[in-house]
């Protein structure tokens, strides 16, 4: 699980670098307008780029499989989720374009992307069709223990984006080729996939008709519940950019896309914890070892939390003059979104890790209710708040509701895996908080003086890394974990 752990940290911190990279990029190249446009056009592709919950649930049965030994339902179930997606990427290109269409006369398009327009869309709907396409393959791997292998395709894509998008924009070529490199990317690495599986896992290959309805209705016994829970993920993620949109000028799209930015890459220190762990839970549970999984949930929070307030207090410091400089000034309150964003992770942070460890117990109904709440609540008050508070106000909009509803979140996680809140309050919050706390706000009523300069930046998060570091290593792990880092990191 370690090797997983630290390749999917190393293929997310591409990603994030890649999506980092682009607003500078783009926005040198085509101004905070044409940042604001490809952004819209990205935020509307993941809209309808939704696996309905069946990629978390393949992983899950594939593992399943994988750990019993059963290698003609395996070859089923591979069949069953490839033929899904083949039908899901041709209907979900459909309705993306038919958004497209209805969108397009209700944006301010400045005249100079007015030619583009049409190709922008045609790119972000082929996008959508081959990244669903391909979905089961990346799925496929990761429920067979090559996650390393996945993970590595997806951190060459990210990388390739940001040279080849460099390299458009320098060139001074429009818009529309920063999209066709992202839809290369995403057919040369699910082609690459797709033959990597082919030739090191034979016992995987299948054919659409080995496609069984039985196994589709076992599968989605459990992605009827991740739906809901994945729709939901990606309106309260996406569906910001595209009220900015409706609601105000490109600019500010460009700037409420900068802000969900900075969010994600905070967030993402627990996301790919997330991803890792899915197979080895499931294997616990087949295996019998379910019990395990409550503990599973508890330290891998606890370290999450840890990891989470060494990107969460810099950014609470200095986050404005960081998108400054990172934007080059362009995009006016992008820095106090992102702040309210990041906020909102004090609690949303803890509920993040349970979604994969109750994906293996079947049991994620009550997450998806509980996000459908979040999403709409969110929705409405993006709508309310947006023309009072600008790009702030459809931050503000994301965070109130999971601030309300995490205590119900951690509840259920609680009481389904046997967890007492005395050990979650002790190990999750208390450890974290109380190590980070009083150098966190030193850094945070300094930072409130620190310049937009590079220089100054670098020191100040220089500083926390060397405040931070020992305080958590000392104060919020257990003496036990302590000498298992050090183990560690001799061996390495």
């Amino acid at each position: 699980m370690l090797k997983n752990i630290i390749s999917t940290y190393a293929a997310r911190f591409a990603g994030m670098l890649a999506t980092i990279a682009i607003l500078p990029i783009v926005t040198a190249g085509a101004g905070a307008a044409g940042f604001g446009l490809y952004s819209l056009t990205v935020s509307m592709g993941l809209l309808f780029q939704q696996d309905l919950g069946m990629t978390a649930a393949t992983v899950k049965f594939v593992a399943e499989s994988r750990a019993r030994g059963e290698y003609e339902r395996l070859k089923k179930v591979v069949a069953t989720s490839e033929a899904f997606f083949a039908v899901l990427s041709v209907v979900a290109a459909g309705l993306l374009a038919l958004a497209f269409a209805l969108t397009a006369p209700t944006l301010s398009v400045p005249p100079r992307f007015e030619d583009q327009l049409l190709i922008l869309f045609g790119l972000g709907t082929a996008n959508v069709f081959f990244a669903l396409l391909f979905a089961p393959v990346r799925q496929t791997l990761t429920g067979l223990g090559s996650l390393n292998v996945v993970n590595a395709f997806l951190a060459s894509q990210a990388l390739a984006r940001i040279a080849f998008a460099a390299a458009a924009m320098a060139l001074g070529l429009p818009l529309w080729v920063v999209s066709a490199i992202d839809l290369a990317a995403v057919l040369l690495g699910g082609l690459g996939m797709y033959l990597y599986q082919r030739a090191r896992f034979p016992e995987a290959s299948t054919s659409l008709l080995r496609a069984d309805w039985r196994v589709f209705r076992d599968i989605f016994a459990l992605s009827s519940q991740l739906l809901v829970l994945s729709l939901a993920g990606v309106v309260i993620l996406q569906f910001g950019s595209v009220v900015a949109g409706i609601l105000l000028p490109l600019t500010a799209v460009a700037a409420y896309a900068a802000a969900q930015r900075v969010y994600s890459l905070v967030k993402e220190v627990t996301a790919s914890l997330s991803s890792a762990v899915l197979p080895a839970v499931t294997e616990r549970q087949v295996t019998g070892g379910a019990g395990a999984n409550g503990s599973v949930y508890i330290r891998g929070t606890k370290y999450a939390n840890i990891l989470m307030l060494l990107v969460f207090v810099p950014i609470m410091a200095v986050g404005p003059q960081l998108i400054d400089v990172w934007s080059g000034g362009r995009l006016e309150g992008a820095g106090a979104a992102a702040q309210v964003l990041v906020l909102s992770l004090l609690a949303n942070n803890n509920h993040l890790l349970a979604i994969p460890v109750l994906t293996a117990q079947q049991n994620v109904k009550r997450f998806a209710v509980l996000h459908l709440v979040w999403a709409t609540t969110a929705v409405l008050l993006s709508f309310v708040l947006a023309p009072m508070l600008g790009v702030a106000g459809i931050a503000l909009a994301v965070c109130l509701p999971v601030v309300c509803l995490e205590y119900f979140y951690i509840r259920h996680t609680l009481g389904s895996l046997g967890q007492a809140w005395s050990t979650f309050l002790r190990e999750c919050l208390l450890r974290p908080y109380a190590a980070l706390a009083l150098p966190g706000l030193v850094l945070i009523v300094i930072g409130a003086f620190v310049p937009a300069q590079v220089a100054m930046l670098a020191v100040v998060v220089v500083v926390w890394g060397l405040l931070a570091l020992p305080a958590a290593y000392r104060f919020a792990l257990a003496p036990a974990e302590r000498a298992q880092v050090r183990r560690i990191l001799r061996r390495h």
